[in-house]
């Protein structure tokens, strides 16, 4: 069984016409991946210091792309319709700790 990571484009919400695929793998491990390292480097990027975790999976929700994986055609046409953005909100959580924490230990070293 092949699985596809399918790209949903949240800026164009919608038009269809932005979606794409980004490419097949043949094992669901690779899919996902693949499909978490879109997502993680959108939120590296658009962290900005002293962002809330809050504001940064607002800033995906609106700006960035869901990767689906997906396994047949009725999952394509489904997931036209849906999108579970769960590891987007995760990662916006520990990438804003991770950035906080180390705040917090460079000022208890000063």
């Amino acid at each position: 069984m092949s699985y596809e990571v399918y790209m949903l484009d949240n800026v164009s919400y919608g038009e269809f016409e932005w979606n794409y695929t980004l490419g097949v793998y043949d094992s669901y491990d690779e899919a996902i991946e693949e499909a978490r390292e879109i997502v993680d480097v959108f939120l590296t990027y658009f962290y900005k210091s002293g962002m809330s975790d809050k504001e940064l999976y607002q800033e995906y929700l609106t700006n960035g792309k869901t990767p689906l994986i997906l396994s047949t055609a009725a999952e394509k046409e489904l997931a036209q319709k849906t999108s579970d953005t769960n590891y987007a909100k995760t990662r916006a959580m520990e990438i804003c700790f991770a950035a906080y924490a180390a705040g917090f230990s460079e000022r208890m070293a000063s």
